[in-house]
């Protein structure tokens, strides 16, 4: 999963031809809605309230946050309609948080994982922003992830089961109990090849003896850096600073 760091929101989400509609007016309209609402009708209040959003305006501006990746599984995302608007905290279990800038995020629209696959499932985690789970999320060479050791020093006990539910069982092709399916076999294989990209790069670049750990850190610096939009960073960080270690 990537770490983000949210921008304003977009000034306007007014759909196409109407007029011009701050995102602070959207969340205080919803407000509003809520409070005069029963509150047995305020999933759907808030649903047909985000609904009337401008999701092309929400697309491109998350789509430039995450640089072009997914949030939860790295893989690329085009600012088109194929990008989701992701809830990290679902609508049915937050109605207030349908327009909360700092609970949308850009997924891809596979269905076997990420958005698609969580549903109205909540995710029992913090936020991209709060929390960087390339700490918490220990990529294995072979493209599996994994809860890491850090992860029981940042996460309360609930929140790590909850991650590790995320991310699901790696020795099953696909693990449908798994909230975000992160583990699944074509997403392994997909982390595997990225990370056999970097490593034949680097050997072209430094060749294959061992690394100068300078030239590791300016990599490294690359990788971590707000402008990177290569998918699946998060693999590709992990064996740069293993081979840090080593050299």
């Amino acid at each position: 999963m990537l770490k983000v760091t949210k921008a304003e929101a977009p000034r306007n989400v007014a759909p196409d031809g109407q007029e011009p509609r701050s995102w602070q007016a959207a969340r205080i309209d919803l407000h509003k809605m809520l409070t005069q609402s029963a509150p047995h009708h305020h999933a759907a209040t808030a649903r047909q309230h985000y609904a009337q959003l401008n999701k092309t305006s929400l697309r491109q501006k998350l789509t430039e946050e995450q640089r072009g990746l997914c949030i939860f599984c790295e893989r690329r995302i085009q600012n088109d309609h194929r990008t989701r608007v992701a809830h990290w905290v679902p609508v049915s279990q937050e109605p207030s948080r349908a327009v909360d800038w700092a609970n949308l995020y850009g997924s891809c629209s596979a269905a076997e994982t990420c958005d698609i696959h969580q549903g109205a499932r909540q995710l029992g985690i913090p936020t991209p922003v709060s929390v960087d789970y390339r700490r918490l999320i220990h990529h294995s060479f072979d493209g599996s992830l994994e809860v890491g050791q850090l992860a029981s020093a940042k996460l309360s006990q609930l929140e790590v089961a909850a991650l590790d539910r995320a991310l699901g069982d790696a020795t099953k092709p696909e693990d449908p109990q798994s909230t975000l399916n992160l583990n699944r076999a074509e997403l392994r294989s997909a982390r595997k090849a990225a990370l056999e990209g970097l490593t034949n790069g680097l050997e072209r670049l430094l060749g294959s003896g061992k690394w100068p750990s300078d030239k590791l850190k300016r990599i490294l610096k690359a990788m971590e850096g707000e402008t990177n939009s290569t998918p699946f960073p998060g693999i590709q960080t992990t064996y740069l600073i293993h081979r840090l270690r080593r050299a």
